[in-house]
């Protein structure tokens, strides 16, 4: 079993990977990760379910009781109210899920920056996270940074 401080250290390394890219109280104006507001990013998966607003891009990892990362997916609806909770719905669809996750940790990607961004922060957390299930995840660039690709996408837009 892994302890809190354990599963905080994995919860600041895949927020530390994704910093461009997400929401302000996350992080700070120096683009440090807000060790607080990452804390109330992880809640258990019926707390999740119960709430009726949240992010409409977001990274997010699922937990066991016991600690262990066990699936990370990216969400980007731009419309929905809630579209964790939504999202968390469809996974647990599935009685495997249901019986193994416990807790998700939610980290709001900024939704102007795309579902490309999104899939990309997917991919860069759970390459740093190794989760148990799933196995399908978006390979993360080796040839940009994470600024690269959102400043690219912003030209992009631009043009």
């Amino acid at each position: 079993m892994r302890s809190h401080v354990q599963m905080e250290a994995l919860v600041v390394r895949a927020a530390d990977a994704l910093r461009p890219a997400l929401v302000a109280p996350l992080v700070d104006v120096d683009g440090v990760v807000d060790i607080d507001c990452l804390q109330r990013a992880t809640t258990t998966i019926s707390w999740l379910m119960q709430t009726r607003r949240g992010p409409a891009s977001a990274v997010y990892i699922t937990w066991d009781t016991r600690g262990h990362c066990r699936y990370v997916g990216s969400v980007h609806r731009p419309k929905a109210r809630a579209a964790v909770p939504s999202r968390m719905r469809e996974h647990l669809r599935q009685a495997e899920r249901r019986a193994a996750w416990y807790g998700v940790t939610v980290l709001p990607v900024r939704v102007e920056l795309g579902d490309e961004v999104a899939r990309e922060c997917e991919g860069r957390a759970a390459r740093r996270l190794g989760p148990i299930d799933g196995t399908y995840h978006p390979i993360p660039s080796v040839d940009r940074t994470l600024s690269e690709i959102i400043a690219l996408g912003q030209q992009a837009t631009l043009r």
